[in-house]
């Protein structure tokens, strides 16, 4: 948690407090390596390197956030109501879900970008509907379980409504489950969108999205190798301290792992 909010702390002063736009350009300079005036150097265009990862950083943060809550939105009241519920919408559900599990999530993703066409937004909008599933397939499983415990049970024999059940008694049991979920759903969503903006699917240039940073970049790794280390690295550390909040989490609030990772 510590490293996660250093890298969007630094990420934010070097954006907002830097005396570079992530777009200007400098003439002259071209490839250059690291400096007083440009700590990550420069890349082919002149423009600061630094100014462009923290950018990066906060776009992967962002995509990442912002997916995991509204995946979390949308699915868990689906999910939770699911299992509760039971009967022919349970069994519904769970026959939708079969169908969007037959695919990976990456190629479902590359396969509604080119429907919808590229952007970042649409990254983000595509890897949401990509995760909802996910979403709804966890929670409905762990809802489940909690639904036979005995709270649940005194809560149907003293006449509560399915929708009290679901959101009042079950939902709100769930939240250190959701919580390392929501890490999860953060850190793979990180990967997805760096790798849509690397295929050229994702945000698109001028925007230093990391996968962006990754594909202008990769021709110059012989003679700039700093243009594709800093990025690859630091998307290497964000997902890792993303997941290491998820396994804190987890050992915390005592989840068993099987559920979180299945």
């Amino acid at each position: 948690m510590i490293v996660l909010c250093l890298f969007f702390l630094g990420a934010s002063a070097a954006l907002f407090l830097g005396s570079y736009s992530f777009d200007e350009l400098w003439v002259g300079e071209r490839l250059a390596t690291s400096s007083t005036a440009h700590l990550f150097g420069v890349d082919s265009f002149g423009r600061d390197y630094l100014t462009r990862v923290a950018l990066g950083v906060l776009i992967s943060i962002g995509v990442g956030l912002s997916v995991a809550m509204i995946s979390l939105l949308i699915g868990a009241p689906v999910g939770v109501y699911s299992a509760v519920r039971g009967g022919w919408i349970d069994s519904s559900t769970g026959r939708i879900l079969e169908v969007f599990f037959a695919f990976p999530q990456i190629l479902l993703a590359l396969v509604l970008v080119t429907i919808v066409g590229s952007g970042l937004f649409t990254a983000l909008l595509v890897l949401t509907l990509v995760y909802i599933p996910i979403v709804v397939r966890f929670v409905r499983n762990v809802a489940m379980i909690e639904a036979r415990k005995d709270y649940v049970l005194s809560a149907q024999l003293y006449g509560c409504s399915r929708f009290r059940q679901c959101f009042v008694h079950v939902l709100p049991n769930l939240w250190g489950s959701l919580l390392v979920l929501a890490s999860s759903i953060c850190a793979f969503a990180m990967i997805a969108e760096s790798t849509l903006s690397y295929l050229g699917l994702g945000a698109r240039p001028p925007v230093p999205s990391l996968g962006i940073l990754l594909t202008e970049n990769q021709g110059f790794l012989s003679t700039a190798p700093h243009l594709v280390l800093f990025p690859a690295v630091v998307l290497f550390l964000l997902v890792l301290s993303v997941n290491q909040v998820g396994d804190a989490l987890i050992d915390k609030l005592d989840i068993k792992r099987h559920f979180v990772r299945g």
